[in-house]
């Protein structure tokens, strides 16, 4: 029985992936590591694989529609071809843990992202930023930053490292 219901299930992702390359989207699946919690509240040593399938419509924009999706605990959206900045909106995403966006062309970063108190990895290297927002470092359970591959003053990132738990670790 459950092995009719795991072929169904097959079936329906074919059919849900050829919907979308019907419709001409650039369609990425990605696997995903999501940092679990311990019952105290601080990151476990087990990760939990999860996938996701995000369609891109205009490679160049940041996807609207994550942002509708207020329970998402992580977004990938690594060598996309992004240029635009993250939308503001991004400061609803209250549970979000994960924020890569990595290996695009984004020159500026939204200040609204220190509002995102659960966010453990945030990845914006390998753009083209020249500064980061100081309010970065109201992330105070942000376990990893990786700012290399930017052109981010040193003064900067140590004004921010400063505001940051000495347990983050910042990638130049």
């Amino acid at each position: 029985m459950a092995e009719r219901q795991h072929s169904r299930v097959k079936i329906f992702v074919i059919l849900a992936v050829a919907f979308f390359i019907a419709l001409g989207a650039t369609l990425y699946i990605t696997q995903k590591e999501v940092i679990p919690q311990s019952s105290e509240g601080t990151p476990s040593n087990e990760f939990t694989e999860t996938s996701e399938i995000t369609a891109l419509e205009d490679g160049n924009r940041f996807p609207q529609s994550i942002l509708a999706d207020v329970g998402r605990v992580e977004i990938n959206l690594s060598g996309r071809g992004i240029s635009e900045t993250i939308p503001a909106e991004i400061r609803h995403l209250r549970k979000l843990r994960v924020l890569d966006v990595s290996e695009n062309s984004m020159t500026n970063i939204p200040a609204e992202i220190g509002q995102l108190s659960e966010l453990r990895i945030l990845d914006l290297s390998n753009n083209k930023l020249t500064g980061i927002p100081q309010e970065i470092g109201n992330l105070q359970k942000l376990e990893i930053l990786n700012v290399s591959g930017n052109d981010i003053s040193e003064a900067d990132l140590e004004i921010i490292q400063s505001k940051l738990p000495e347990s983050t670790r910042v990638i130049r």
